[in-house]
């Protein structure tokens, strides 16, 4: 046997056992396998805005992956609403990063046992929004709307009278805490995400303010019936970079903060923390205030046991 063919029976194996290393971790970066999910429209006839406004036809896009099914009693037991942020869409949960670890056989959320719904909401995705031709006449619409049209799709156009989880994330969230108010015996569980069940305010509603007047005060933007995009939108865009970049640096400054009460005295470590303990305990209870002014005891009790719910 030449010098090659012994490299070559020796090399061999090891590169057979690479190959489907690398096969392995390429399917698990892809997440696992699950069902194409369906598209539709479900059109809300006279749906009434909080404004007294009504729209003759309101669409309402969503996704669905599973089946429903039901109880003796006609109940819907496996009913999943997932909702998205701001300026999303149902679309942006069909991605290996969170289908790909939620809805695929044996995970959290196989959707061959439950039935996911993921609707755009108003304003949103393929859902009817200003942009469709009404612009600035497009009815004002909140949260409270949003959720209305997303119960009015899962009860009237789906046929679903009870939802095993009602989750989302960011805007979403906020949805999720209005579904625990609004329609509390719908669903067994709810699992609010990045979001708090409280008024906008501070610097974030300081800065929402902002972009909002930049836009309505441009004379480019002609009352909402622009040609092309109006230059305020470029304040608005470095409005959101700011803010994102402010957040960023908040952390890296924490960080640095924290490395430097390291390398103090313990007289100034011992301060600091007592201090931070302090404003940690403020920080709190000032949020458990403001949790339980905006729900009765009851929910906020319903609300904690609900979240880490197995299902």
């Amino acid at each position: 046997m030449t010098k090659t063919d012994i490299s070559a029976a020796v090399h061999w194996p090891i590169r057979f056992f690479a190959f489907g290393i690398f096969v392995a971790v390429s399917a698990g970066l892809h997440g696992a396998e699950y069902p194409a999910p369906r598209e539709s429209d479900y059109i809300i006839r006279n749906f009434k805005f909080a404004s007294g406004e009504t729209t003759p036809e309101l669409r309402i896009h969503y996704r669905t992956l599973g089946k429903g099914e039901k109880d003796e009693q006609g109940k819907t037991r496996n009913a999943v609403l997932i909702m998205h942020g701001t300026t999303g869409s149902g679309a942006q949960f069909i991605r290996p990063e969170f289908a790909g670890e939620l809805f695929g056989k044996d995970q959290p959320l196989d959707a061959t046992k439950f039935f996911i719904l993921l609707p755009d909401g108003i304003g949103h995705g393929k859902s009817s929004k200003p942009s469709d031709g009404m612009h600035a006449k497009f009815p004002r619409y909140g949260y409270r709307e949003m959720v209305e049209a997303q119960f009015r799709l899962l009860t009237d156009g789906l046929g679903v009278n009870h939802a095993r989880l009602v989750m989302g994330t960011s805007m979403g969230g906020m949805h999720t805490w209005l579904w625990g108010e609004l329609h509390p015996d719908f669903m067994d569980a709810l699992m609010p995400l990045a979001s708090l069940p409280t008024q906008i305010s501070g610097r974030n509603r300081a800065w929402r303010r902002i972009v909002i007047d930049a836009i309505r005060n441009d004379p480019a933007w002609n009352g909402g019936e622009y040609k092309t995009q109006p230059p305020s939108l470029r304040t608005a865009a470095q409005m959101l970079w700011f803010m994102t970049a402010i957040r960023f640096c908040g952390k890296k400054m924490r960080r640095a903060s924290r490395k430097r009460m390291k390398s103090s005295t313990s007289l100034w470590r011992t301060s600091s923390k007592r201090m931070t303990r302090t404003m940690c305990c403020m920080h709190w209870k000032r949020r458990t205030i403001t949790i339980r002014g905006r729900t009765s005891k009851k929910f906020a009790h319903r609300c904690s046991r609900s979240i880490p719910l197995t299902i």
